[in-house]
């Protein structure tokens, strides 16, 4: 069976994800906010995009990317 591509991300990303992901359905692109114990609840420092790929049924982690959000 393969890994999911949310058990394929570092647990310190994992655990910076409060409210979900997003992803695309047409490409696949996974986007969502990753906190640190100081930011508020609507602004999170930083943004992770994924990108996934489809092997039989489960999504796989193709790739990702963490870059400052824009305030």
């Amino acid at each position: 069976m393969t890994e999911t591509w949310w058990g394929q991300l570092p647990g310190n990303i994992r655990d910076r994800i409060l409210h979900g992901m997003l992803i695309d359905p047409r490409t696949l692109r996974a986007e969502g906010g990753l906190y640190r114990g100081t930011d508020p609840n609507c602004c999170p420092s930083d943004l992770l995009t994924a990108q996934l790929r489809l092997v039989g049924d489960s999504l796989v982690l193709e790739s990702h990317q963490i870059r400052p959000q824009p305030r």
